[in-house]
């Protein structure tokens, strides 16, 4: 026997009908008698329509339909195996190219099953809300520019708030940060630059877990041996000159209410924030790399040893997990082939969508 729970958003219902029972929270239970659940796949996020559901009991099926203005949430049901996540570019002062994406934060992402886009900066916001439609979360990657008037602030404020507000509707859409893309959350969250700096710009550390670690969204999943060896050993690489402070983290009531620190880390005086979930939305951040333990080779100080590798994965595979939360639906065909990043070794890339349709066959 199973239970069955589906979340929809509808107005409050006089009483039971048929065989469910509506509730003024939206959420209706199927009576646990029933065996066997199969939902129509024609329904879409927000459609107005007929219900299709299918059930039995013992050898009798029962087809009921129910005619509700419906918000649909099934991760069962609807989970996407085909997430594309976009990744934010950034400015670049280099001849013939304005602006880049690390191929390393494609193969990252890549790694765990997921088709990665470049989201462009100095986009209209209506050609944003356009690609925001079609992808199933957004990476914000490391690099060095300003969190307050760059074109990569100005795409990730609009992208944010997209996030945020498809998320208190139902429509589950990630945003991860790392680097200075948890920077920069931090910033859209509170509204003020809180950063401080900090010794630690060629460090690999282990990672300080708090108490919230441990019944996280983020590092539920992992496997008890990588929690220890994430605690004891520098599996986590920091190439960053700026951190928030735990102190400052405290004393910020946006911060504070929004985030949940899940590991913090000292550069020797100061501590500092280097991991954070939402406690509402799938927001999420790293100060420390880790798509550079496997895909990037260049300084010495990058750890390759199993377990670094894994926590790779494993952070990977958590975030495009998120991304397949998301109804797949989402995707309008408007993501073509050409948009999709294909890098055959890690490095810089330029986004330019001419110089990629040249070299890009899927």
């Amino acid at each position: 026997m199973s239970h069955y729970v589906f979340n929809f958003s509808v107005p409050a219902a006089a009483g039971p009908v048929g065989h469910f029972v509506y509730f003024e929270s939206g959420a209706f239970i199927l009576k646990k008698l029933f065996r066997k659940v199969s939902i129509s796949t024609n329904i879409r996020m927000a459609t107005p329509g007929c219900l299709a559901l299918r059930f039995s009991k013992g050898k009798v099926i029962f087809l009921v339909f129910v005619s509700l203005n419906v918000r649909f949430l099934c991760r069962a049901a609807l989970r996407n195996d085909r997430p594309i996540i976009g990744v934010l570019s950034q400015e670049l002062s280099h001849p013939n190219q304005s602006s880049y994406i690390a191929a390393s934060y494609v193969k990252f992402l890549e790694s765990a099953g997921a088709r990665v886009v470049p989201v462009l900066i100095n986009q209209s916001p209506e050609d944003y809300q356009k690609l925001f439609l079609s992808i199933n979360g957004i990476l914000l990657p490391g690099g060095g520019v300003s969190i307050t008037s760059s074109g990569y602030k100005r795409a990730a404020e609009i992208f944010y708030r997209l996030a945020l507000e498809a998320n208190k509707m139902g429509d589950v859409f990630p945003v991860w940060g790392t680097c200075l893309g948890f920077e920069q959350l931090t910033y859209l969250t509170s509204g003020k630059v809180e950063l401080s700096h900090t010794n630690t710009s060629s460090a690999a550390l282990p990672l300080n877990f708090t108490e919230d670690a441990k019944r996280s969204r983020m590092f539920s999943g992992f496997p008890a041996e990588l929690m220890a060896a994430l605690a004891s050993e520098p599996l986590t690489v920091n190439a960053h000159q700026f951190s928030l402070a735990m102190t400052t983290f405290q004393s910020d009531e946006a911060l504070k209410n929004f985030y949940r620190v899940l590991s913090t880390n000292t550069d020797g005086s100061t501590e500092f924030v280097s991991t954070f979930e939402a406690y509402d939305y799938p927001v999420y951040g790293t100060q420390w790399h880790p798509e550079k333990n496997v895909f990037e080779w260049t300084k010495p100080f990058y750890p390759h040893c199993p377990s670094a590798v894994k926590t790779s994965f494993y952070m990977a595979e958590f975030f495009i997990g998120e991304g397949e939360a998301g109804p797949g639906t989402r995707m309008s065909g408007t993501v073509t082939s050409t948009q999709v990043c294909v890098f055959l070794q890690p490095g810089r890339a330029s986004t330019d969508l001419n110089q990629r349709r040249k070299r890009t066959k899927l």
